[in-house]
């Protein structure tokens, strides 16, 4: 391309200036704009055309994407037959927010699938008269010495959560110690940089329930399954027992929020967007409300970023491990449980806005990417496969991880086919920017 520029010893040396900088400023600037700014610097380094007009790039002019700021085209990798690849391939939509009846954000009560139904409420309006409450999130892990696989997943996530959440949200990370050889030390190397950055951090040496889950999955010998996931429905518990309603001002009482540890706060989350939330449940009487999965179709299934209500679920957790007992085991551990148990009770669900759970490989429009609160790297992650998306080479995902192509391959192929690599690009570069060094955390 005309437009391609050569790449230097300073620039590299540029680049790690601007690195340099930005976290001097630990993350002063919004998230948005300060990765915005490396990628255009990126870009300039490594003389990427920009224009999707250009003859250079007329290739990508057959699929239908638009650039979206800070979202860039990646740079075109010359030596993949992007159009042979795609050819056929039917992409997933979505509707922007009021464009259909089942809109993003509604109340619903869903069928014996899990499929939203239409029955809806009004969204009630946020009254900021005393400034409004923190929401305490939860995230989780099994952590044991020589193991740092979802520590810097968490790092990065508990970065951009204080950038971008920082008011909304007051982080606290469960630290899960079966038959872990750090025992019950209060404080890991882990869990002590946690803390510095203003987390709550709890140890849990087993589940209140292990016996039922190492008696239902007594060939799961990974202990991250065994515990790992299933610290979410320790939550109510641990709430009560650390009294953590009352571990800062103004904590909110009734609702929390849960991730996994491998997401991103992409964009600022404000105590009304998680009040516009919690107060639709209330008006359904949701439990909880989570979101998709792999699927864009309004399907409440994947829940790996849930909000959900204390009391209420709180009450429901003995029964759904004597569900556990009865019926398991479920495939995904414990979210095929709760999916289980909640739809053959039919507990009512609040379907999460689907921006509050944004998968990397989904095409972004017709929304904006401003409009994404949590990206979730459902799938590929970095250094599984999320690199071959960013760098449009499904290639890549075999050399990283071999046993990760067959589940991941499809999801690639939508990353590339139908995003263009955009937020996988914009992914990779924020995870640099965000990720702590290693040797602060493992």
């Amino acid at each position: 391309s005309s437009h391609a520029s050569v790449k230097s010893k300073s620039d590299a040396g540029g680049m790690a200036s601007v690195l340099r900088t930005l976290r001097k400023t630990k993350f002063i600037l919004p998230l948005s704009v300060s990765l915005s700014i490396v990628l255009h610097f990126v870009f300039f380094f490594e003389g990427i055309n920009l224009d999707p007009l250009d003859p250079a790039n007329s290739k990508l002019n057959d699929y239908n994407v638009l650039e979206t700021s800070p979202l860039q085209l990646p740079k075109w990798n010359d030596h993949f037959d992007f159009i042979a690849y795609c050819q056929n391939f039917g992409c997933q939509n979505h509707r922007k927010e009021g464009q259909n009846l089942q809109n993003e954000g509604n109340v619903i009560n869903d069928d014996a699938n899990g499929h939203a139904s239409n029955k809806f409420v009004n969204k009630t309006t946020f009254l900021e008269t005393d400034g409004g409450c923190k929401t305490l999130w939860f995230a989780g892990m099994h952590e044991t010495l020589g193991d740092c696989t979802y520590q810097p997943m968490y790092g990065a996530a508990l970065n951009s959560a204080l950038l971008n959440a920082g008011d909304s949200l007051h982080p606290v990370l469960m630290l899960g110690r079966l038959e872990s050889d750090l025992g019950n030390v209060d404080s890991s190397k882990f869990g002590s940089w946690a803390k510095k950055k203003g987390a709550t951090v709890i140890t849990v040496p087993r589940l209140s329930f292990q016996d039922e889950v190492d008696v239902v999955y007594h060939d799961q010998d990974h202990l991250g399954h065994r515990q790992g996931p299933w610290l979410r429905l320790e939550i109510p518990r641990l709430v009560e027992e650390n009294s953590l309603l009352d571990i800062a001002p103004k904590i909110c009482k009734n609702h929390v929020l849960y991730t996994d540890s491998d997401v991103i706060f992409a964009n600022k989350i404000s105590k009304a967007d998680i009040h516009s939330i919690t107060s639709e449940m209330v008006s359904s009487g949701a439990v909880v409300s989570y979101g998709r999965e792999a699927s864009k179709k309004p399907q409440i299934a994947n829940t790996g970023v849930m909000f959900m209500d204390l009391k209420k679920f709180g009450a429901l957790v003995p029964k759904i491990f004597n569900h556990l007992v009865e019926k398991g085991p479920f495939p995904a551990l414990d979210q095929g449980l709760i999916n289980n148990y909640l739809t053959q009770n039919q507990e009512s669900r609040h379907l999460l806005p689907i921006h509050y759970n944004w998968k990397v490989y989904w095409k972004l429009e017709p929304s904006s990417f401003e409009e994404v609160k949590i990206l979730h790297f459902h799938g590929p992650k970095r250094g599984l496969g999320l690199e071959a998306i960013a760098h449009l080479d499904p290639g890549i995902l075999a050399e990283q991880s071999p046993g990760h192509v067959d589940p991941y391959s499809g999801l690639v192929k939508q990353g590339i086919c139908c995003d263009r690599g955009r937020m996988a690009t914009w992914a990779v570069e924020s995870m640099v920017l965000l990720t702590p060094n290693l040797t602060d955390i493992c």
